[in-house]
């Protein structure tokens, strides 16, 4: 099963994730100051098991998993529960191939190829400022 869930994962450049391409809304250029009536919005967090919901500047929405250092594209809120108890067996397989406390950038996927998800994905080591795969990454099918 182990080697099953870890033959899933695909190496992927960080612009290859949904969220780099999602649209997102530009303001314009300058301070707002204009204040409509009645419009106001609290903060409210949203938690979804152990996933925490952010917002990026650009709009994307993207979820953060403290417990297990994992960021995802995915939307949590509205994933079936198969779907995510795959994607964080998924997590927890990798979680023990990593070296260290490097952050998983993760997205499940759907091919034509393969039934079910295949997990695209980068490691981050924030403090040295890189990004890494468990697997061989062929560069040069970027370009």
């Amino acid at each position: 099963m182990l080697h099953n869930i870890i033959g899933r994962s695909t190496p992927a450049w960080p612009t290859q994730l949904g969220w780099y391409a999602q649209k997102t809304i530009r303001t314009p250029p300058g301070p707002d100051f204009k204040v409509e009536e009645m419009q106001f919005h609290p903060a409210q967090q949203e938690v979804y098991g152990e996933w925490e919901r952010f917002i990026h500047p650009s709009g994307a929405i993207y979820y953060y998993n403290e417990t297990r250092n994992t960021y995802t594209g995915l939307n949590i809120r509205d994933c079936s529960a198969a779907r995510l108890d795959n994607f964080e067996a998924w997590i927890k397989a990798i979680r023990g191939r990593v070296i260290g406390g490097h952050t998983i950038v993760a997205e499940p996927t759907r091919t034509q190829i393969v039934d079910g998800d295949v997990y695209l994905y980068y490691l981050v080591a924030p403090d040295a400022e890189v990004i890494g795969w468990i697997d061989a990454l062929d560069g040069t099918l970027l370009f």
